[in-house]
């Protein structure tokens, strides 16, 4: 008895955290040399060939600003180990702010062998809407939406080996956030002329500008007092006068800044506006009633 219960301990001492104590492969993401395009590295710890390399099922998550991530130019690298995108969660409750993406595992070849101290790059991608900040790879123990209860959500971090005897993911390595370098640009630099109407608003913005730059494709954020991403809207930019029009009915009242950038990390600061309550404006009486309630009438 004694015996078994000492055999129970063990085997419960070696899946705490999520993953067998044989687990030694680790995660690790960075931002290449072009300052564009992430990469995920998997690093071993150990040397395991046939059968022990045998890779069954894989995820990789990482978090990103809501709102300000698009994943474009996916790669999968490693021609023994095909990755896709696969799942998207916005916004969860207990992470109002962030987006979770996950790619997960489609095939594994047997040929592949794990090597201890080799980083392998296994997943390439870019962000559609340009620089973002503060890109990390999940934590499975710390992140508030991989412990709750309160949701389930196809999240984590994950690699089921022969060799580990289940999951092999161990953790993280490299800094814990990925940022990009972003380059600001002035208005006067690329256009002539800007307008944004009305102002205060309260269900629609209009932006007029005169673009003095070659077409491109442009990403205009709208973002909150705390820098959060609201409304995310993609246009075309001709060059001569571009009109948009941008439906914020459903933002609370207050005060936001409206962000142009592109996918070269550059960055334009364009104005800022204020969205009036519509209760505040159906509260306010018209001329009429105001003449209808005055005493002296």
């Amino acid at each position: 008895m004694q015996k078994d219960m000492l055999k129970c301990l063990i085997l419960l001492s070696m899946m705490v955290g999520g993953h067998s104590v044989f687990g030694q492969i680790w995660f690790k993401m960075d931002l290449m040399d072009d300052g564009e395009t992430y990469q995920i590295s998997l690093v071993s710890e150990v040397d395991w060939s046939l059968p022990n390399n045998l890779t069954s099922t894989g995820q990789v998550t990482i978090k990103v600003p809501t709102l300000e991530f698009e994943v474009a130019e996916f790669e999968s690298v490693h021609p023994q180990l095909e990755w896709e995108y696969n799942s998207r969660v916005n916004a969860p409750s207990e992470s109002l702010d962030i987006d979770y993406l996950s790619f997960g595992l489609r095939r594994a070849g047997r040929s592949f062998e794990y090597e201890a101290g080799e980083e392998v790059p296994i997943i390439r991608f870019q962000n559609a809407l340009g620089c973002s900040e503060a890109i990390s790879l999940l934590d499975n123990v710390q992140d508030p939406l991989e412990v709750t209860t309160s949701r389930r959500a196809n999240i984590g971090n994950q690699l089921t080996v022969v060799g580990a005897r289940g999951n092999a993911y161990v953790g993280n390595r490299g800094g814990q956030v990925v940022k990009c370098q972003k380059v600001v640009k002035t208005k006067e630099a690329v256009m002539e002329d800007f307008t944004l109407f009305p102002n205060p608003a309260n269900n629609v913005i209009n932006i007029k500008l005169d673009w003095t730059d070659k077409s491109q494709l442009g990403h205009f954020l709208i973002r909150d007092q705390a820098g959060r991403v609201v409304v995310h809207q993609q246009a075309e930019m001709q060059e001569g006068l571009n009109e948009m029009q941008f439906d914020i009915s459903n933002l609370d009242g207050g005060m936001y800044h409206v962000e142009l950038s592109n996918t070269k990390n550059e960055s334009i600061s364009l104005d800022k506006f204020v969205k009036i309550f519509s209760a505040s404006i159906d509260g306010i009486p018209s001329k009429k009633e105001e003449a209808e309630e005055d005493p002296r009438n």
